[in-house]
């Protein structure tokens, strides 16, 4: 007598896992999404995250790896796919989704959840990131190239990135904020956001009367954090108390309200770095926030461009892949969801493996005992910058490694964890 004995399941792959946010987000929610074809958009969405992964010196040696591992794709198929609306809005909803998608998982991961005003606010760094131009670009009235630039939003709580729109390229040359104007009001209805959100951005966003104009038009008007440009001259209205004994105080040497010509007051922070004795000073349009979270606030806006130096240093994102709107945008968005799934890896590797950047977290240790050890105060936002995400090299060469040489899900959890713990 036979039995037909069931099947043992494959092991669970591990760019299943890798890809399985992305993917879920393009099956269950774009409505767009062509399932047949020479390039389904699966196929073209894995193909995306996998140049932004792989490292490669061009289109063609893209193109030429696929073929070599029994993927043939014609060079004017995969090209073509870069320039159609349609699939840049597929992918636009992917990566638009997957940011919400990655805000709730990664709830219990909020580097900012004990600091004072912050309740409930969402906390964006907002900068313009620029990449070399393609081949054959247009040029501008100068007959120069114009390299590409994007505009993004880091997520302050937890190191999500947001792909906001271009700002420059195609043979045009644009300031980032005039595109920042046009785009904020819908990111954040976009996001629900039900307190005044907080932007943090360099001096270049300094705009009294767009910021004034927000403030009377809503009480929930974004606020803005910035710092002072030296030209500036403001009128100070006096002086505001503020909590010395507070360690978020720490380093604060003043708070005031201040006045510009035509526009609501605002509130400046003089600063001094406690470790380097720099002095720094900052303004914001939100009356309740503390001093010292001001002051935090900016300094952890370095988050964002440790994220484009990443793109560019460790995942070699440095050159467009082709020319034209539609392009940039498909690579803008390909390379936020690409940064938010390595988000997502570490994420998951410490929650259900207990395996977290040891290394890194050793150095800053280390650090940080020699500054106690020399009579130095730490003040929060070293505590904040210890577990804010980060995306070492061996983090990422082994997720590309997993990548061109699968691994069943648990290898790849076991060589995780030796390449996590400690520098080769």
């Amino acid at each position: 007598m036979s039995y037909n004995l069931p099947a043992t399941p494959a092991p669970l792959q591990f760019d299943e896992v890798f890809f399985q946010p992305a993917m879920t987000v393009l099956h269950d929610y774009c409505r767009q999404e062509q399932t047949n074809g020479i390039l389904p958009d699966a196929r073209f969405l894995r193909l995306g995250l996998g140049r932004c992964l792989g490292s490669f010196d061009s289109g063609r040696d893209f193109l030429q790896y696929e073929a070599d591992q029994g993927r043939d794709l014609a060079r004017a198929t995969f090209f073509d796919a870069l320039h159609q609306p349609r699939r840049l809005a597929v992918i636009a909803e992917v990566s638009e989704r997957l940011v919400r998608l990655a805000a709730k998982q990664l709830e219990a991961v909020d580097w900012l959840k004990d600091v004072p005003g912050l309740h409930g606010r969402s906390v964006w760094a907002v900068d313009g990131h620029q990449i070399e131009h393609a081949c054959h670009a247009l040029r501008d009235a100068k007959d120069s190239r114009v390299p590409p630039g994007s505009l993004y939003a880091l997520n302050l709580r937890q190191g999500i990135l947001h792909a906001l729109a271009p700002h420059q390229g195609d043979g045009k040359r644009a300031h980032e904020v005039k595109v920042f104007k046009t785009v904020l009001s819908g990111h954040i209805a976009r996001h629900a956001i039900p307190a005044r959100s907080i932007l943090v951005a360099d001096m270049a966003y300094i705009d009294n009367g767009y910021w004034t104009s927000l403030r009377l038009a809503s009480p929930q008007a974004p606020a803005l954090i910035t710092r002072q440009k030296e030209n500036m001259k403001p009128l100070n209205l006096g002086s505001i108390a503020f909590d010395r004994d507070d360690p978020y105080n720490a380093g604060v040497l003043g708070y005031e309200m201040v006045g510009f010509d035509n526009c609501l007051q605002m509130y400046r922070v003089i600063y001094r770095d406690p470790h380097t004795g720099t002095n720094f000073v900052f303004l914001t349009t939100d009356a309740s926030l503390p001093p010292g979270v001001v002051a935090l606030l900016y300094q952890l806006r370095w988050k964002i461009e440790k994220t484009y130096n990443t793109c560019k240093s460790k995942l070699h994102l440095t050159k467009a892949w082709a020319n034209g709107t539609v392009a940039q945008q498909m690579q803008a968005h390909l390379t936020a969801i690409t940064h938010n799934l390595l988000a997502l890896l570490l994420q998951k590797l410490a929650a259900d493996h207990n395996i977290t950047e040891k290394k890194l977290v050793a150095v800053h240790d280390k650090a940080a005992a020699n500054r106690i050890k020399n009579g130095a105060f730490d003040p929060p936002f070293f505590l904040i910058a210890r577990i804010a995400l980060q995306l070492s090299c061996q983090f990422i060469r082994a997720v590309r490694n997993l990548l061109m040489h699968p691994k069943p899900w648990m290898d790849a959890v076991a060589l995780f964890k030796l390449r996590l713990q400690s520098y080769i």
